[in-house]
């Protein structure tokens, strides 16, 4: 991406608030932005409206005509395939600390599952024990549809076969896989 002349103004969206923090999808990047209060973040979230712009010469927004300045950014990460992505959440990478942490304190109950639906990155089944169907995400689409075994704990499947993989699931759909910019 080339560098942004100070009159650029790059369409941009809106991606999700969280506690002093603030993240918004623009082209290719995810910015999030730390404020020093949660209120802060609500009146940012309000003022940028559906439709607004980012200036990253100008650390600003426009929205409605008005230029408003953004706050410190906190992280900056650009969407990538599957290959590429380094993102540790539900949904996405499991970090191996927090595996190994969960296999050492106690035995993970495992239900052994039966898939109703698989496309793409979501996945329906059936706990064949207790008959309660679950919909759930997972960046990987090959190894969601490998899937033998749901931990509802922990929110995590197994896939079967003689090297089974730990996947991280979410019941959100959409999560991008991003990586550091």
């Amino acid at each position: 991406m080339r560098e942004l002349a100070v009159q650029d103004w790059v369409p941009a969206t809106k991606y999700r608030r969280f506690g002093t923090c603030l993240t918004v999808n623009m082209s290719f990047y995810q910015f999030t932005f730390r404020l020093r209060t949660s209120r802060g973040v609500d009146v940012l979230w309000r003022r940028m409206g559906q439709v607004f712009e980012i200036s990253s010469a100008l650390n600003a927004f426009r929205s409605c005509g008005k230029i408003y300045p953004l706050p410190h950014l906190r992280s900056a990460c650009r969407f990538v395939d599957l290959e590429q992505c380094t993102h540790f959440a539900r949904g996405h990478h499991l970090p191996k600390r927090r595996l190994m942490a969960l296999e050492s304190s106690e035995p993970i109950h495992w239900e052994p599952i039966e898939i109703v639906e698989h496309t793409g990155i979501r996945l329906v089944f059936v706990e064949i024990n207790t008959m309660i169907m679950r919909e759930v995400f997972h960046h990987d689409p090959q190894a969601l549809s490998r899937a033998v075994a749901y931990a509802p704990r922990y929110t995590m499947l197994v896939t079967g076969g003689a090297r089974p993989k730990y996947l991280s699931a979410t019941g959100l759909p959409g999560i991008p896989c991003t990586t550091p910019a």
